[in-house]
């Protein structure tokens, strides 16, 4: 059989606003807002990595919402870039994604901090 699946792909889609325009530079990359039912004035920014990537300022490796980044470009040593024969088991390897509460505006308030996010994987 000479039909294979497309490289392994991954898209985060947030349940709650977008703080931030999605790239890496701007405010807040990779920010998105609380649920509004409880804390207010802060969000959470997620980075591709592990904590030490968010770094004190804006992270190495923002997330870019509702875009499919490939899984080799996350963790090349554990997806391939090509494509993958159908019933291959593919290689054993994990995808690090850090997060943390961020303040994004001038005024807060206490309460519970909730957001959501949906992970999409594909290999169409």
């Amino acid at each position: 059989n000479s039909v294979k699946n497309n490289p392994i792909t991954i898209r985060i889609i947030p349940r709650t606003a977008i703080v931030s325009q999605n790239w890496l530079g701007a405010p807040l990359a990779g920010t998105i807002a609380l649920d509004g039912s409880g804390a207010q004035g802060y969000g959470v920014q997620l980075s591709w990595g592990d904590a030490a990537t968010l770094g004190s300022g804006e992270p190495a490796r923002p997330v870019i919402f509702n875009t499919p980044i490939t899984a080799n470009s996350l963790n090349s040593s554990a997806f391939r870039a090509g494509a993958y024969d159908i019933g291959a088991s593919g290689q054993d390897g994990t995808i690090k994604m850090a997060a943390r509460f961020i303040r994004t505006t001038v005024n807060v308030s206490p309460g519970p901090a909730k957001t959501a996010i949906e992970v999409i994987i594909g290999y169409d």
